[in-house]
């Protein structure tokens, strides 16, 4: 990137924002990591394109569950890497693309959002015991995409989703992950406006994600309070992708279609398409993801 260039200041100052964040929490998580074992007879997920695993066709299966339209990936995404790493029975994955951190979905309204995928759950679970897990990728980018520039709506519906969650579970666990930034994704670069855009959404993150600390931590109304049966924890996401990426190529989505491809090309490149991670990144982010199980 051109440091004199107007046009490459949100990225940069963006990239190094997440960097100045990230590597002190890197470091003193490697000094403080002591795992233990995590034990998970139910892993749950909801969330937006980043946690689809796509959709099966019928099977007699019902402990592993997929609800989506389809994986953004060129192999298995997070949450499905996750589920072998904690070996947990049971698997429900609630996620759709495009969904809205409400009820609707980037291309139609009222159904699929994360609101919509908890009441669903909510509707549909009788109890669930005290080795669940269950994971809110929060949903918001969508909505961001589609012109909310009012951070509290964003909030506000992920601060109900929890709520609901709170009060379905009698014990368990609850990893909130915040929102990652999308704006150095291959995708912003053929965006109409793109620097336009770029300036729009990354400071809606940044707000966002502060105000989900807020939410969950917070000494008097925050909401770790609420289910003290319930072991909630906000997780970082959006550090975890900056060090996932990290070495990789994220200036353009991984294609075959080159004389150039060789049998392990795909494995230098961090997005699948112009804007969804590949399989490899997707597996550190599950493996980040169970460290902070193991350290709870």
């Amino acid at each position: 990137l051109d440091p004199n260039s107007l046009s490459d200041q949100p990225t940069v100052m963006a990239r190094l924002s997440i960097f100045l964040v990230a590597f002190p929490l890197a470091v003193l998580a490697g000094v403080l990591h002591k795992p233990h074992d995590v034990a998970c007879n139910h892993l749950v997920i909801f969330g937006d394109s980043l946690s689809d695993d796509g959709i099966e066709a019928d099977t007699e299966d019902s402990n592993r569950v997929a609800h989506g339209f389809s994986r953004n990936s060129n192999g298995a995404v997070w949450p499905e890497y996750l589920q072998r790493m904690l070996g947990c029975h049971k698997y429900h994955n609630y996620a759709y693309s495009g969904a809205r951190s409400g009820m609707g979905n980037f291309y139609f309204a009222n159904w699929s959002g994360v609101n919509w995928q908890i009441e669903r759950f909510a509707a549909e679970q009788q109890s669930l015991g005290t080795d669940t897990i269950v994971v809110l990728q929060a949903g918001g980018i969508t909505d961001f995409f589609t012109g909310e520039n009012n951070t509290d709506v964003v909030v506000g519906n992920l601060h109900g989703a929890l709520v609901k969650l709170l009060d379905t579970m009698e014990g368990g666990t609850i990893m909130l992950l915040n929102l990652v930034d999308p704006t150095s994704a291959p995708g912003m670069q053929t965006t109409e406006k793109s620097e336009d855009v770029a300036q729009r959404i990354a400071p809606l993150v940044t707000e966002t994600n502060r105000l989900l600390t807020h939410m969950v931590y917070d000494s008097e109304l925050g909401l770790h309070k609420r289910g003290n049966k319930v072991n909630l924890r906000l997780v970082d996401l959006n550090s975890i992708a900056y060090r996932s990426m990290a070495n990789m190529n994220t200036q353009d989505a991984f294609t075959h279609h080159s004389a150039d491809t060789k049998p392990r090309s795909a494995y230098s490149f961090a997005y699948y398409d112009l804007w969804h991670p590949s399989t490899f990144v997707h597996n550190k982010f599950a493996k980040y993801l169970l460290r902070e199980l193991q350290d709870l």
